[in-house]
């Protein structure tokens, strides 16, 4: 079966249409794992499954890692000024 898209944006994130993840075999998993690394977000509609099956699916994707919320700031180009380069200063 070809992994069959459709796009959710223009920048990034793609439908995945027909796709059951209780019956995914390896060579659809592969497909799966490169949509997700091509468009970063992945929509599976109309999914009928229990908890357990979501994590069994989840689990294929590899160990789940936790993550500090300042870990996953982006970082600052230059350091933030406290005035802006175009402002003046007031005299009196």
């Amino acid at each position: 079966m070809a992994l069959q898209t459709r796009p959710l944006q223009s920048c990034f994130g793609v439908e995945l249409v027909g796709v059951d993840v209780r019956k995914v075999d390896e060579t659809l998993f592969a497909e799966i794992v490169e949509a997700f690394e091509e468009h970063s977000v992945l929509l599976f509609r109309g999914q009928q499954i229990g908890d357990e099956e979501q994590i069994a699916f989840t689990r294929r994707f590899g160990p789940w890692r936790r993550r500090s919320a300042r870990s996953t700031r982006w970082p600052r180009s230059r350091p933030r000024s406290r005035t802006s380069p175009t402002s003046t200063p007031r005299t009196g």
